[in-house]
């Protein structure tokens, strides 16, 4: 009996041996699963910040290549130190990590801006420089004949920095060089990277030549390198934690002495666990932390089953226009706050399938699933409508009210495409072209438009030359009194001109690039200038107040904008209210309240403000309640309509005239091109209008000729 009971006790002992090593070999796998899918997710985690490198990278050196080009161009010109520094300023607010720019002819800085804070940097000879990096730059930046780079160091003012370093040639010989010195702190800031939960990253140059790759090394430092120029710039981050946030099992293996009976339950507790923990993590790597929507690897893997089942579908790439501006006026925190709300309108919206993913930023892909028929594009017609309506109803973020514009591009499969990646780009293409296209908010892709994205480009390009150099040139289409025909005032158009005069460019052409590349402040400058030029010259020459209205996108309007307007009016002596602003309904409906308040501020100063294409938006009564409105505009559409006294147009027409005398506000009929329509603009009581039947857009010298012959 002793002798079983001893045997029992060994037995008993080599169970729990056996039963706790093959437990301590299970948890070690287990432990292994959570940091290779937790590893996982950190590598995602840095390849998206580097992207964000890459992109802030690239438009430094499309930066650097620009200030370089306008040195070269106008580094002769007698004017050139305040050509640089007005260029040097217009630049630095727009990329906020300039320090400062420093143009160096024979190697000695002689040009500086901002001068404030440089003055050491004035006068000083880089080709003297002790510094053995400097003059290493310098060296390689003669052989290469490219831009170089210093740094990282320590800034003057504090902080790290790089300075980029280009060189002027002329005739083959080294006139000079351009540097910019960036602000390394002011990057990682702007990019998220000083506060991130998962890396302290490093930025610096490696002087490698080799193509573009990328490494991840082991589980802990994560690299990746970008050429520049003839620079390698190598991306780092090193995880901030040195063990992987994983729950310990260890304290499990002491109960190898422990009765089996006791292991099992504490097995059978820790697989429970261990499967709440798989579900977490499973969720993490298929769902947006923010806004819980599934994000690019669940997307991935949807469509891909989507096209092995070769089931017919519609892609939609979905963009929100405004976004940006809300970020920028009330911070990061708002803009998630939107995020989350417009996320889950979102996946209501898109019941039952909820194919709906977060792609990144502010933008979205969308999957409708629709059996093909010779009525599907109206069935996805109707659904993008509701869809658009349930999106961009106003969002009520505390005190701020916000309504949302929205860009879409549609691509089909198997139609357009069978793979992933080129449906995304064609959607993403034909979003890019809705953007451009008024009064719709989607667009289908077309083969075509991978070509009309290329002249984007270069039209974009052209363009920004185009306003460095000599601008843009404003024609002037009269404002008539359509009772006496007389010439009583102008609408102001931008013209993109070649030397002789002849149009390059059609306004709805380059208008929408300049407001998709931002541009369209220095065009409203240019434009505004103009206006102002020929009020004040007509004053002079004819002593008659002429007032001129000019086109307004509204994303430019801003204090420094409306300070310059009131600095140029008074200058030249000349009421406010000579000069009208423009908005259309469309810009309207989509304005954020800070543009509500500068118009506010320019119509309490006198200056006119006019509503255009009124009656085309599903919100023209609210926005004349709310907007400091003194003109509107009856949309071309409705004028174009109107062949008789009882066309609907024409009741729509009466109902405007009518609304707007009981509001005390001045109407003007746009697009009049038969004397038709100006006979019953006539019987309807509206006094003036716009139009070919009267005349086209004049240039300054026209128009003088044509109010000279009213005059006499």
């Amino acid at each position: 009996m002793k002798r079983t009971k001893v045997w029992l006790f060994i037995i008993g002992i080599l169970a729990s041996i056996i039963l706790t090593s093959l437990l301590i070999n299970f948890t070690s796998r287990l432990e292994n699963a959570h940091k290779n899918a937790l590893n996982n997710q950190m590598k995602e985690h840095f390849l998206v910040k580097s992207t964000q490198v890459k992109s802030q990278l690239n438009l430094l050196s499309n930066h650097m290549t620009s200030i370089s080009a306008f040195v070269e161009s106008t580094r002769k010109d007698l004017d050139f130190d305040e050509r640089f520094e007005r260029f040097a300023s217009n630049n630095q607010s727009l990329l906020k990590g300039i320090k400062n720019y420093s143009v160096a002819p024979n190697g000695i800085q002689r040009y500086v801006y901002p001068l404030e804070g440089n003055e050491e940097t004035l006068g000083h000879n880089l080709y003297d420089d002790p510094r053995k990096d400097v003059q290493d730059a310098l060296q390689r930046m003669q052989e290469t004949r490219s831009v170089v780079i210093n740094g990282p160091y320590p800034l003057r003012q504090g902080g790290q920095g790089l300075v980029l370093r280009s060189p002027i040639f002329e005739n083959g010989q080294l006139w000079g060089l351009v540097n910019v010195v960036v602000d390394l702190d002011y990057l990682i800031s702007e990019l998220s990277l000083d506060d991130d939960p998962y890396f302290n990253y490093t930025l610096g140059t490696e002087n490698t030549a080799f193509n573009e790759s990328a490494s991840l090394s082991g589980e802990s430092l994560q690299t990746i390198a970008f050429p520049y120029f003839d620079h390698i710039i190598v991306f780092s981050g090193l995880p901030k934690h040195t063990q992987w946030p994983i729950v310990s099992y260890r304290w499990f293996r002491l109960l190898g002495f422990v009765s089996i009976m006791s292991i099992l339950l504490l097995y059978t507790l820790l697989l429970v666990r261990n499967h709440h923990l798989d579900k977490q993590l499973l969720h993490a790597s298929y769902y947006d932390a923010l806004t819980e929507l599934p994000n690019r690897r669940k997307m991935n893997e949807e469509i891909q089953s989507l096209i092995d089942q070769s089931t017919h579908f519609f892609l939609i790439y979905l963009d929100i226009n405004n976004f940006k501006e809300l970020n920028d006026v009330h911070g990061h925190s708002m803009g998630d706050i939107l995020l989350k709300a417009f996320s889950s309108r979102l996946k209501k919206a898109m019941l039952p399938d909820n194919l709906c993913f977060r792609w990144g930023g502010d933008e979205f892909i969308l999957i409708y699933v629709l059996p093909h028929s010779p009525d599907v594009l109206l069935e996805l017609k109707s659904k993008l409508r509701h869809l658009e309506s349930i999106l961009t109803d106003e969002y009520h973020l505390g005190s701020i009210r916000y309504p949302l514009r929205l860009s879409m591009g549609i691509t089909q499969h198997p139609t357009m495409s069978d793979q992933i990646d080129g449906l995304i780009q064609q959607a993403d293409t034909a979003m890019y072209h809705a953007k451009l296209v008024d009064h719709t908010s989607y667009a289908f892709y077309e083969a075509a438009m991978f070509e009309k994205s290329e002249q984007s480009l270069q039209i974009s390009l052209a363009l920004r030359d185009v306003l460095q150099k000599k601008g843009l040139t404003a024609y002037f289409q009269p404002l008539i009194d359509i009772n006496s025909g007389r010439i009583i005032g102008a609408e102001a158009l931008a013209r993109w001109l070649d030397d002789k005069g002849n149009s390059i460019h059609n306004p709805s052409e380059f208008i929408p690039i300049a407001e998709q590349t931002g541009l369209i402040k220095k065009v409203s400058f240019c434009i505004i200038q103009q206006s102002i030029d020929l009020i004040a010259m007509i004053r002079e020459k004819f002593q008659i107040d002429f007032p001129i209205a000019v086109n307004l996108a509204g994303t430019e309007i801003d204090d420094e904008l409306i300070q310059w307007i009131h600095e140029q009016m008074d200058v030249k002596n000349l009421p406010y209210s000579l000069l009208e602003f423009e908005i259309t309904e469309r810009m309207a409906v989509a304005a954020i309240p800070q543009m509500y308040e500068h118009l506010n501020a320019l119509r309490s100063d006198h200056f006119r403000i006019s509503l255009d294409d009124f009656g085309t938006s599903q919100s023209t009564l609210r926005l004349l309640q709310d907007l400091p409105i003194d003109i509107i505009k009856i949309d071309r559409r409705f004028v174009n309509g109107l062949v008789s006294a009882d066309t609907r147009d024409a009741t729509i027409i009466r109902s405007i005239l009518a609304l707007a005398r009981e509001l005390s506000l001045d109407v003007i009929a746009e697009g009049v091109e038969t004397k038709t329509q100006r006979d019953l603009l006539i019987q309807f009581g509206c006094k003036h209008a716009q139009g070919y039947l009267f005349y086209h857009p004049q240039p300054i010298d026209q128009l003088l000729h044509l109010l000279d012959d009213s005059k006499n």
